[in-house]
């Protein structure tokens, strides 16, 4: 056993993990085919998290467990289908006009909102506008959008500055969930910023913030055909110790966790009666980015960050780290989806390679650097960081870990100076956005984490604007592999160190799944969670 695996058994242990074995946990990490079960209708949903919700309103909805707990409330306007093609949902059409630089949104006929409110272009023009000027993401989603017009009861026109494909996937995102604007305008954003309102199948009832958020069955749902099923009450509890929740969905006193952590998935998932759901097209990609261009960094010479890339042993750290539930990938999308490139090579492990491009750079005999991660997940990133240093010690590079506080992290990315970031970046449907989002020309002045990395050639922030650029989508994704061939091949400029599911719960087997988390959107469909017959 290598050093840093016993430092890792050592740093997992004081965390209360157990290991298990990496087959059983890869096996077990495939979601459940819970479609043939029987149900039954009625009753109460308890699950838990790690952590109460951050945003309420819809147009500010952002981390994980914001968008899973409120999508029993919001509904999108667009969702994917099995394959992660989309469709409309809440709109009746989406139609491009390339040449035109807009895009047409009807609604659909009879929704309303749970106060009463019905779902038209005034409601729809209300969002649109209220989420290009107060969400913190109407950048990514909104900063090709000119204005917006409404030119009948059912129809608002989208004018674009330039042609931009990914309008629809926006829209299975936090600026396709509708709010209704009468409860804002009769209570004031202050009233908003902690009470959702949607056209979704559940209304709120009572919560306590940071122990418990309670939901039932809304009476005026649009669709409520489709909830029929459902559960009559959904709460959401607060357990951030996982030992205590461990032991609250073994007593049946929690239906479910989401988000759980690896360790929590191992243990709980290698005895009888619990099984795992999760989206099968979002993940989280764990990956290193190093400033790249800053002179003296070590890191502006390609020769470098492809040495690093190489001594990178990734399934060791998957087997390791994530009890085997993270996944290989050599490139910036993952394996089976549509966005993956068989022409990628990437930096698969080879420690004399590693040594080889070392020896040939401006650092022969190596240099001292830092691995700056935010402590919001202490026990991962330590676990990761331990990997990455003594993997990196192997050709000369000597790492200091540091843990920051996510403001300081934060403020580390966006003027970073030396060292290397290790985090967590999401990868979608939406990736052509989250692109250019991080990687074009834009990034350089964004918020994101690749704001960090100080490399931003021309030709791949050509691509990646004909990426989004597209009027088609074979179009589009052929400029996203091209894109990604520059980021991994070409230029180095992050290593993807390994995925995981994004967004994922743990189940007993008292609970039906057939589609809420196991599914494609962003926007999760407790109309399909349903109690198990006995």
């Amino acid at each position: 056993m290598k050093k840093w695996q016993k430092q890792l058994i050592s740093i997992l242990a004081a965390a209360g993990m157990v290991f298990g074995m990496a087959s059983q946990a890869a096996a077990s990490a495939e979601s459940t085919d819970m479609t043939s079960v029987e149900t039954t209708t009625g009753g109460e949903l308890v699950l838990g998290t790690q952590s109460d919700v951050i945003f309420t309103p819809s147009w500010m909805l952002r981390g994980y467990t914001d968008r899973a707990v409120y999508s029993v409330v919001y509904e999108p306007l667009v969702k994917l289908d099995e394959n992660g093609d989309w469709y409309p949902y809440l709109l009746e059409s989406l139609t491009p006009d390339p040449e035109n630089l807009t895009w047409t949104c009807v609604v659909r006929d009879g929704v309303t909102f749970s106060d009463g409110t019905p779902f038209d272009a005034d409601a729809l023009l209300w969002n649109f506008e209220n989420y290009k000027e107060n969400s913190n993401t109407s950048s990514t989603h909104f900063g090709a959008v000119e204005s917006f017009e409404k030119t009948d009861d059912k129809t608002v026109v989208i004018h674009l500055t330039s042609w931009t494909s990914q309008i629809p996937y926006s829209f299975q995102d936090n600026c396709g969930y509708m709010y209704s604007p009468t409860a804002y305008e009769e209570n004031g954003a202050d009233w908003c910023n902690l009470h959702a309102v949607g056209t979704g199948p559940y209304v709120e009832e009572d919560m306590q913030p940071g122990e418990y958020r309670t939901f039932v069955k809304n009476e005026n749902y649009w669709n409520k055909d489709e909830a029929e099923g459902a559960y009559d009450t959904i709460t959401w509890k607060v357990l951030g110790d996982e030992s205590t929740a461990q032991a609250a969905l073994l007593s049946g006193e929690l239906d479910g966790y989401f988000s759980p952590s690896f360790s929590m998935l191992d243990t709980m998932l290698n005895q009888d009666g619990f099984y795992l759901a999760q989206n099968t097209t979002t993940f989280m990609l764990q990956c290193l980015i190093p400033p790249s261009a800053i002179e003296g960094s070590g890191w502006e010479d390609e020769n470098v960050r492809k040495a690093a890339y190489y001594a990178i042993d990734s399934q060791a750290i998957i087997d390791s780290v994530t009890y085997g539930y993270g996944t290989y990938t050599n490139q910036y999308a993952g394996p089976d989806t549509s966005y993956y490139s068989d022409e990628i090579e990437g930096y698969d492990y080879d420690l004399e390679k590693a040594k080889e491009l070392m020896a040939q750079s401006e650092y022969p005999d190596g240099f001292t650097t830092k691995l700056y991660a935010s402590n919001e997940n202490t026990a991962l990133y330590t676990a990761i960081g331990v990997a990455v240093q003594s993997q990196l010690a192997e050709i000369g590079i000597e790492v200091e870990i540091e843990l920051l506080e996510p403001a300081v992290w934060v403020e580390t990315f966006m003027n970073a100076q030396d060292g290397f970031m290790v985090g967590g970046h999401g990868f979608g449907m939406n990736l052509a956005n989250q692109m250019l989002s991080n990687f074009s020309q834009d990034a350089e002045d964004g918020v994101g984490m690749m704001c960090y990395s100080k490399i931003h050639p021309d030709d791949l922030d050509q691509s990646i604007r004909a990426a989004v650029e597209a009027t088609d989508t074979e179009t589009m994704i052929e400029n996203i592999k091209a894109s990604n061939k520059l980021i991994s091949d070409e230029y180095a400029i992050m290593y993807p160190i390994y995925l995981q599911p994004a967004y994922y719960c743990l189940y007993s087997d008292n609970v039906v799944d057939t589609g809420c988390f196991n599914n494609t959107s962003l926007a999760f469909d407790f109309t399909k969670v349903a109690p198990a017959a006995e």
